[in-house]
Parts: C-alpha cells; structure tokens; sequence
C-alpha cells in the first residue's frame, strides 16, 4: 500500500515557496478515465464547475483519493473536504471573452476581514490539490503562474496584476500530476493560446474548525452510497 505522506524536504519547500509539485498522484489509467468524463462538461469559456461528487460517480476516485486523504492528515490531523472544482481552460479558438489574464490573487480570503487582520504568520486553513487533468507543458497551454513565498508577505501586491513579474514560477504538470498549494499563495491562470482545452480538478480540504459559506453540497442518494468514513469528509453548509 503507498503512503503519500510528504517527506521532510517537501514540507520545508512547502513552508517555503507556499507550494510544491507531487508527480503522478493519480494513475494514468485513472487520470485517463476522469479526463474522458470530465470532457462532457466542457464549455466555450473559462468555468469552475462546483461539487462534483453530485456530478458523476468517477469524481469520488480523485476526491476521496488516498493520497489527498494521506496529505490532509499530514497537514491537519483529522479534516473535511470542504469542496471539489472541475476547471476548464478552453482553447483561444473556442473562448469567449468573460475573463482577463493575468489576474493575481488569494484564495478563501472572502471574509470581513483579511488574512493578516485574523493571524500572523498566515495560518494555513485551506490545501488546495491541483490535479492535472492534461498536460502543462509551455507557458501557452495555459496553467498557473504563482508568487513563491507570497503566503508570508505583508505587503499588498507590489506588481500590477495584469503582469507576471519576474520571480514568478509557472509550474509544468503531466496528466495526473498535482500541485498542492496553501490558500494565502499569489497565482493567477494564464490565457490557454494552446489547441487544447486546458483541464484540472481541485480539491479543498480544511482543518475541522473551519466554517464556511461554500460547501460540497451531495445529494442524499449519493451520500448514502458512500462509507462512513467518506461521508464524515464532507461538510455541510449549516454550521
């Protein structure tokens, strides 16, 4: 049986950089079925497509993934999925406008107060699993920039947001790779000038003193199907 638990080198570029790159976390074989699946829901615009577990049965295998269940331990103890995104970057050729790149910022910050209003150092509440759902191989194929460090920064963003400034880095990722990111990490998604729709999955995982607005929402006949185990990660909208 694999353990996925993160060696000491990883959790310190993790520490440092606000980020790190684990390389084939899904199995191709899987990667390849939830690809084809995820394909169905392609749109001619940038889209986020929320709670997946309601959408199609295939979902689970990535959300309720060992490795996302061995990190979140690591980092957590015991946690809760707080939600799961398919993301879909289309091709210039097939967008439609609804969006401009660059545009850096934070996830989860969507409170009354700020990140540095509530804690410092920028307490990590949120692991964000970016799962290659394709290739990401050249600045064009449209992935993720990201700020190295920001996580730590008090300072507001000294660079406009329409730029990737120097020190950025652009990760490249295989089908099934996954980027592992704490919420407070500058990043933007960069424009796709590939002829290849650009696809990943996200999944949210949290700490159980988090409360929040956004939820996985599942149906009771999908919920009743699962474990018990699976059914204690998912938190519900009512706190």
């Amino acid at each position: 049986m694999t353990s996925w638990t993160l060696t000491d080198k990883q959790l310190w570029e993790f520490d440092c950089k606000g980020f790190i790159i684990v390389s084939n976390l899904l199995e191709l074989d899987l990667a390849k079925e939830i690809t084809n699946v995820a394909r169905g829901f392609e749109q001619p615009h940038y889209s986020q497509i929320s709670c997946l577990l309601d959408k199609h049965p295939i979902f689970s295998k990535v959300i309720f993934h060992p490795a996302v269940d061995d990190i979140s331990r690591q980092f957590f103890g015991d946690y809760r999925i707080k939600t799961s995104v398919l993301v879909i970057n289309p091709t210039k050729e097939k967008r439609k406008g609804g969006i401009e790149w660059p545009s850096w910022h934070q996830d989860a910050d969507h409170g009354t107060h700020s990140y540095y209003q509530t804690g410092w150092p920028c307490p990590l509440f949120q692991l964000r699993f970016f799962i290659a759902l394709s290739d990401v191989e050249f600045v064009e194929h449209g992935g993720l920039a990201l700020y190295p460090g920001s996580h730590r920064s008090k300072l507001s963003w000294p660079f406009s947001r329409k730029s990737v400034p120097t020190g950025s880095e652009i990760p490249t990722l295989k089908q099934g790779d996954c980027l592992i990111m704490h919420q407070a990490t500058l990043h933007t998604t960069l424009p796709n000038e590939s002829e290849r729709d650009r696809l990943n999955i996200q999944v949210l995982t949290t700490p159980l003193w988090i409360r929040s607005n956004e939820a996985e929402t599942v149906s009771e006949e999908v919920l009743n199907a699962f474990s018990e185990e699976h059914k204690k990660r998912i938190i519900t909208p009512k706190w």
